[in-house]
């Protein structure tokens, strides 16, 4: 092969000197200022979402998707398996993803795809009449919360980096440096960084060579109605490139666009009235629809693509008060009459008729959806289509949807029936109009490719181009189409194309809520940790790692997506390509131990993760938890690893025993709190407030509380402990003989105790090591002695494991305020209910009613103090905001 054929390639790129790269010991300190200033409040949802981006021209692509799911928009389809996740192949509603995958998007086209996902959308162009200090200002107030992002749209150029038009998120500000945080999603190229908000402000003025204007910023956050309610465009649906010089075979589709446009641009005789305009729309519309065949079609219900068990009720309402907002219209009675003359397919198995629409959602009056008629189809195609004719394209035909480009002002069937719907909509309902304005803009968006000033026939296929991508296709079985066949027109159902047996909808889930033992990254209290871990030193490597976080591409990628994480954090070169010349690791690149189709099926072990990571250049230590090593050989690698950003560790574990959804996970450590017992708190607490199963006994309950206990107690360091004895502080000497009494009685009560009988054959099991002692059985008690009286140099795990279960705080109330289970107390909305910790405490007042006084007045003294402690732990319950005593 001669270098001339030789594909040019690229290993990343240096940050010019007007940025400062997020992993630098400068961009550390920077975060760390901007973290104390409050202006990285936003930060943590992003970092939680960020996406390297799987194509070169998918900036804008993936920077939507990170906003989407970092504002927790449910896209109401599936992604994969059970999951409902945006992804960058289900953005197809303004751009077609061949187009994108091509060229990109440009400002906006952005602004049409954030709209129809669910988001509300201010975009501000940067021009001569723009504010900087304006800019400034929103970007000050913004990274101060959570509810809101800004995504920039910029010239990379300005910034002396390579490319021109770009896409980011802003995930924070330093206010005394005037810096904004870049979280750039072509980690492939270049890192997050740092850059002065001038040179962003520039970056942005600078002007889009394809469209003729600047660029600028979108303001945005998650929509009250959060997409479209009951229609949205057909995946099926695609556009001939009828304005290309190119000559091609004639389609159905491309008949359909040109006859119903034709009508459009066509002069309004002066005679018609409004109403005869649109009565002439509907015969129309009707007459071009009927070329599709039954493969092909316009528009599609929204919901048919989930599950009817997850639409809330709220969801039917909404559906309820559109279809009767739309039923009000006088365009839909004129759509009735000639729309409801239509035969519909006779369903062999029901007798009745069975158009495409949705099932029965909801319950009650609230379903509406599958009444809908093709009238309901046809006026929401006449309420959205792009209607403003303007004459016929330089190519001299008429375009699909906008009638052409020669500008020239007339009176044409188009704008005379835009006049006719605006005088309905004005006074409808904001439902209605929201579902107009949405679907109006998403076709607007995809009409402008039939111009053959935005699209290039030789860069598509066949010179037809897929409006809509059609990987979920498989889930929505509920189309809309005209069928003119034998005389007779039809609804056509789309399953009955593919199967004769109709799959009932897979169940599905978005997100999942995280357990008690765990703190969301993204809380306040987990934001409170993190500052806390930064100051202690113990993030080095969290930010290597936050540059390179992805998202799994599939369910069980988990293991491919964590390597891949690593081996671009330590910044291994694949030495191969992974796209356009670009050398970078993506999971589909990992396949020299397993093959992908198998590990897309079932993940990967623990073996075959080691092999991959040594074949891709990594060394490799394994431990395993059972047979070769011990935890607080675990706690000192990661407190040593945490503290520097040359090596990674990765744990493979079950996340049944986290309380979480599902079993074998990777995952890779990011940080580690050296000061704070959270897991301990949150394990045993966690515990308390599970329901109790109604088959078990009491003693069995007690059985679960001491394994539970001692698991959580496992946690805690050498150093670190929760009850020790209360004479280490003073002189063996200055006690009274009185006292060792008390003591020895007090010791021989609780060992009477069924309980510590348990507590005995779980709890003698576990020693410590004591730096002063050879062997301590329990961190705090000290050999103390005064003749026969004194017992505590006896004292054993068992003692202490009784003492916790006799005196802490178990009655669990529910959940506090702030939607979490509080560690000891159980939260704060004091509901009753049967739980752990209240079954327990029956089992401990049954034992300590007929025990001797000296040990209930410990276990009382105890229990005041640790419910004190728990209650001044727990103040988040009062104001969501948790501070751990240390």
């Amino acid at each position: 092969m001669t270098s001339q054929n030789q594909e040019v390639q690229y290993y990343r790129r240096p940050l010019p000197e007007t940025c400062i790269s997020f992993c630098s010991e400068e961009g550390k300190t920077v975060f760390a200022e901007a973290l104390q200033s409050g202006h990285l409040a936003g930060y943590f949802g992003l970092a939680a979402q960020f996406r390297t981006q799987d194509e070169p021209a998918f900036c804008g692509l993936s920077t939507l998707v990170m906003v989407l799911n970092t504002l927790e928009v449910d896209p109401k389809r599936v992604w994969r398996g059970v999951w409902r996740w945006y992804h960058e192949d289900m953005l197809d509603c303004c751009v077609p993803l061949p187009v994108v995958k091509e060229n990109g998007i440009n400002f906006d086209q952005f602004a049409c795809l954030a709209a129809c996902n669910g988001l509300n959308v201010k975009m501000t162009r940067v021009t001569g009449s723009s504010s900087e200090n304006e800019f400034r200002e929103i970007v000050k107030n913004t990274t101060k919360e959570s509810d809101n992002v800004i995504v920039a749209s910029y010239s990379r150029g300005v910034l002396e980096q390579t490319g021109d038009g770009h896409f980011s998120p802003i995930g924070g500000y330093h206010p005394d440096r005037d810096l904004v945080l870049i979280l750039d999603t072509a980690r492939f190229k270049y890192p997050p960084h740092w850059i002065p908000l001038t040179l962003l402000w520039k970056a942005m003025e600078a002007v889009d060579a394809e469209t003729g204007l600047s660029r600028g910023y979108f303001e945005l956050n998650q929509r009250k109605i959060s997409s479209l309610v009951v229609f949205r465009l057909s995946p099926a649906l695609t556009l001939p490139l009828s304005c290309s010089a190119v000559k091609v075979t004639t389609s159905s589709m491309e008949v359909f666009l040109k006859t119903w446009s034709s009508w459009l641009v066509v002069p309004v005789q002066k005679e018609l009235s409004l109403r005869d305009v649109a009565e002439s729309a509907v015969e129309c519309l009707i007459r071009a629809l009927t070329v599709l065949p039954a493969c092909e079609f316009v528009l599609t219900t929204q919901v048919g693509v989930e599950s009817t068990e997850t639409l809330s009720s709220e969801h039917c309402q909404a559906a309820l008060d559109l279809v009767s907002a739309m039923e009000k219209l006088p365009l839909f009675s004129l759509a009735k009459e000639y729309a409801d003359t239509i035969p519909c397919r006779v369903d062999s198995n029901q007798l009745k008729c069975s158009f495409l629409w949705s099932p029965a959602l909801g319950s009650g009056a609230q379903c509406v959806l599958s009444d809908l008629t093709p009238a309901h189809f046809v006026t929401m195609l006449l309420l959205s289509w792009p209607k403003v004719g303007r004459g016929y394209g330089t190519c001299g035909a008429a375009c699909a949807g906008c009638g052409g480009g020669d500008g020239k002002s007339r009176q044409t069937n188009g704008t005379a029936l835009q006049k006719y719907i605006d005088e309905q909509l004005v006074n409808s309902t904001e439902i209605l109009r929201f579902e107009v304005d949405q679907l109006h803009q998403q076709l607007t968006s995809l009409m402008t490719f039939g111009s053959p000033h935005t699209i290039l026939a030789s860069s598509v296929s066949n010179h037809v181009l897929s409006l809509h991508s059609t990987p979920n296709i498989t889930h929505q079985s509920r189309i809309f189409v005209f069928h003119d066949e034998n005389g007779r027109w039809k609804i056509v159902d789309a399953s009955t194309m593919t199967s004769k047996k109709q799959k009932a909808p897979p169940v599905q889930f978005y997100r999942h809520p995280l357990p008690e033992a765990c703190i969301s990254f993204c809380s306040e209290e987990g934001k409170t940790v993190f500052a806390e871990a930064l100051q202690s030193g113990h993030l080095a490597g969290y930010f290597g790692l936050a540059a390179q976080f992805r998202t799994q591409d599939e369910p069980a990628f988990c293991g491919l997506s964590t390597l891949v994480m690593v081996l671009n954090t330590l910044e291994v070169d694949p030495k191969r390509v992974w796209r356009d010349g670009w050398r970078w690791y993506h999971e589909e690149m990992l396949d020299c131990c397993v093959p992908l189709p198998v590990v897309k099926e079932n993940g990967i072990n623990f073996d075959q993760f080691a092999c991959l990571a040594a074949c891709n250049g990594l060394n490799a230590k394994m431990t395993l938890a059972t047979c070769c090593g011990s935890e607080n050989d675990f706690r000192e690698a990661v407190q040593k690893t945490t503290t520097g950003s040359e090596n990674v560790i990765v744990a493979s574990y079950s996340r049944r025993v986290l309380h979480q959804l599902g079993d074998g996970h990777f995952s890779p450590i990011g940080g580690y709190h050296p000061d704070r017992d959270l897991a301990f708190l949150k394990t045993w607490s966690g515990w308390l407030l599970v329901r109790v199963e109604e088959e078990s006994s009491l003693r069995a309950l007690a059985v679960s509380a001491l394994e539970c206990l001692i698991r959580a107690l496992t946690v805690l360091p050498a150093g670190e402990f929760v009850l020790t004895t209360q004479i280490d502080f003073e002189s063996t000497e200055t006690l009274s003989r009185e006292y060792c009494q008390a003591a020895f009685e007090m010791v021989s009560a609780m060992e009477k105790l069924p309980l510590f009988s348990l507590a005995k054959e779980y709890a003698d099991t576990i020693y410590c090591v004591d730096s002063s002692h050879s062997e301590c059985p329990v961190p705090g008690s000290a050999a103390l002695c005064s003749g026969a009286q004194c017992v505590l140099s006896d004292l054993t795990p068992a003692h202490f494991v009784t003492m916790l279960l006799l005196s802490w705080p178990k009655v669990g109330r529910g959940y506090g305020t702030c939607g979490e289970a509080c560690a000891g107390c159980g939260g704060g909305d004091r509901q009753s209910r049967e739980t752990n910790g209240t079954a327990l405490q029956k089992y401990v007042e049954e034992q300590l009613v007929n025990s001797a006084e000296i040990l209930r007045f410990e276990v009382d003294q105890l229990h005041q103090q640790l419910t004190s402690l728990m209650t001044y732990c727990n103040q988040c319950c009062d104001r969501k905001k948790r501070t751990l005593v240390e």
